[in-house]
């Protein structure tokens, strides 16, 4: 599968590496695209079990499961993201946002450029009866990871925007998710910084 580049792509494989000094089964297994539990399996051993530079462990690479792969890419993305934020000087001392309408500015131009926020410039008519104004549309990336609640505050939004602006029906799932290519309608306004 494969997400943003995180782990590798392809059939499983078994493989036998040596183990590089200063790593963790944890590192390991994201660098494999494997779990740390598949790597404990394989190997007879368990999360107490000291690891040593330059001993050999099994790996099945291209073995993790999707959802780990889904929260993979998107932890990659949010770090990405943040590491983009601090180097603007809008991360604080404590590792907080200090400016949500800078933040959320840099946010939409690079959604934008990254294609996963479209503007519709029109505004139109449905049916005849529902003018729709006009809007952003996001387009989410991951399944079932990323949140309403993340898109508020990713784009600074004010309460009730995304619900008053969407039809939420995910049928008995948690309300909240998003799923994978699901489009969410932003009014223009609501994204619009002076």
């Amino acid at each position: 599968m494969g997400h943003d580049g995180v782990g590798g792509v392809g059939e499983p494989k078994d493989t036998t590496i040596r183990i590089p000094k200063g790593t963790t089964v944890s590192e390991l297994a994201i660098k494999y695209n494997t779990t740390a539990e598949s790597i404990y399996t394989l190997n007879n051993i368990d999360a107490q079990t000291t690891i040593f530079p330059g001993k050999s462990l099994k790996i099945k690479q291209n073995d993790a499961p999707e959802y780990v792969q889904l929260q993979r890419a998107f932890d990659k993305r949010n770090n990405e993201e943040h590491e983009m934020l601090k180097a603007k000087g809008l991360i604080g001392e404590y590792g907080f946002i200090n400016d949500d309408d800078a933040a959320a500015q840099v946010f939409v131009e690079k959604d934008i450029k990254e294609g996963r926020l479209v503007f519709v410039e029109e505004s139109r008519v449905l049916l005849g009866l529902v003018k729709i104004p006009a809007h952003y549309e996001y387009h989410t990336d991951f399944k079932g990871i990323e949140t309403y609640g993340d898109l508020k505050h990713r784009y600074n939004l004010k309460d009730g925007v995304l619900r008053e602006n969407n039809i939420i029906d995910h049928r008995g799932g948690n309300l909240d998710q998003l799923t994978l290519g699901e489009v969410i309608k932003i009014p223009l306004e609501a994204v619009a910084r002076k």
